[in-house]
């Protein structure tokens, strides 16, 4: 999968989403462009879990929410529900076995992943030795936030 159509579908799910107005700069914040380098990483206490989060409310104000996100081998994210928010995903490396409501999949590179909000899914990292990393996107935002409760990785 090329970055071309990564940026693709990123720019499709920012398209949708300021459709239907859950993307909105607020007034006076002139944010619109977050450097990785000033971005926050967080780890899980486990350590095998880091989301960077690059786009949210506080941010640049944004209603919706992008972040990268990179899975150790061995890793998972137990079952859990967004009851106000979809999640998408795409799969940059590696593959999970996901869970998404009653039906279980796997996702790989290449692949994405949509989670309609009120959903439960889980994701448990495949093979023992490539981490899976991904684009993730909250619509609207407010999900990612739980991440800031994890620890913050050294610099």
């Amino acid at each position: 999968m090329t970055s071309r159509r990564a940026i693709y579908i990123l720019v499709f799910v920012a398209a949708l989403a300021a459709a239907r107005g859950t993307w909105a700069l607020e007034q006076g914040n002139g944010r619109h462009v977050v450097p990785a380098s000033d971005a926050t990483t967080y780890v899980s206490p486990m350590g095998d879990v880091g989301i960077t989060i690059l786009l949210d409310q506080e941010s640049v104000g944004s209603g919706a929410a992008l972040s990268l996100g990179t899975f150790l081998p061995g890793s998972g994210v137990p079952e859990h529900v967004h009851e106000e928010s979809a999640e998408i995903l795409y799969i940059l490396n590696g593959e999970m076995e996901m869970t998404i409501g009653t039906e279980r999949l796997r996702a790989r590179a290449g692949s994405a992943v949509y989670i309609p909000a009120g959903t439960p899914h889980s994701a448990t990292v495949l093979g023992s030795i490539e981490s899976v990393k991904v684009i993730q996107v909250y619509a609207p935002g407010g999900p990612e936030q739980r991440f800031k409760d994890w620890a913050t990785a050294e610099p």
